[in-house]
């Protein structure tokens, strides 16, 4: 159960577009946006590496074969098929002058800057979460309301100010939403015990609730000491433009359908494996 939950927790964090409606020139522009942030490339690669090999090890491959086969997939089309599914996503909301509008945007050295003190960010922000969680299992697991994290002393109000303003601006916080929208019902469904499913309902909304109502604490616990005044600032104004806006409704709509692009990357790794045979 405990890995079941992490598991959710580290996912946490559908295009109707055809692929083919898109030049060669904007999904090799996307592979490069990606590229330049490192919080978007790394998302979920780790987690879904894993759901690859257990994929193999269910179809009767032994562990041993099925994690250098997965690592080659990695290795050599990973990139490519998620910068295609991406692609669909972005296609739906920015243009072809937005996405390099953004791609310049993010090679100006002080938002370089930040993108990289970002991914640490969430990389810590995530780490946080977990052992917020994993500390206070017994009260998630029973469905009580859990208690609120501290928040770091270094954190000044005015800091905090600067936090809530980042949060607001991105939108960060219906990220959770979407995804509780996204995954619970499909977890749910595979449930037939009226009582198991009573009790992983109870799970999720302790989960979720508390995820949401400690936000903004572990978002400043996880920020300060990597994110400076200046660097909130920075991220702020950013997030004013029109494209970051553009970029925001991408992020949403992946939350919000998580589970069928989780499908999809599966199904490119299984047309991949089956062309390897």
């Amino acid at each position: 159960m405990k890995k079941f939950i992490l598991s959710v927790m580290m996912f946490v964090m559908a295009g109707t577009m055809n692929l083919f409606a898109q030049s060669q020139e904007y999904i090799d522009a996307i592979g490069e946006l990606i590229s330049l942030d490192n919080t978007s490339n790394q998302m979920g690669k780790e987690e879904l590496q894993g759901t690859f090999v257990n994929l193999l090890v269910n179809l009767g491959m032994e562990e041993s074969e099925a994690t250098p086969t997965v690592e080659n997939y990695m290795n050599t089309q990973f990139d490519e098929d998620m910068k295609s599914i991406l692609a669909e996503q972005y296609y739906q909301h920015l243009t072809l002058s937005q996405v390099k509008s953004l791609i310049k945007k993010y090679k100006d050295p002080v938002m370089s800057s930040v993108l990289e003190k970002n991914a640490e960010l969430s990389k810590n922000m995530q780490e946080a979460a977990q052992q917020y969680l994993m500390n206070n299992i017994m009260g998630l697991m029973s469905g009580q309301k859990l208690p609120a994290v501290e928040l770091d002393a270094n954190v000044s109000a005015d800091y905090m100010d600067l936090v809530k303003k980042n949060i607001e601006a991105s939108n960060a916080k219906s990220m959770i939403d979407n995804a509780k929208n996204s995954i619970v019902p499909k977890v749910l469904e595979q449930i037939d015990d009226e009582e198991q499913k009573q009790m992983m309902t109870n799970l999720f909304n302790t989960m979720f609730g508390a995820l949401s109502d400690n936000f903004e604490t572990l978002y400043a616990n996880s920020a300060i000491g990597i994110l400076t005044k200046k660097d909130l600032k920075n991220l702020n104004a950013f997030m004013q433009t029109e494209e970051s806006k553009a970029g925001r409704k991408v992020l949403a709509s992946i939350t919000e359908n998580m589970v069928e692009y989780g499908e999809q990357l599966i199904g490119k790794f299984t047309d991949w494996y089956e062309k390897q045979k």
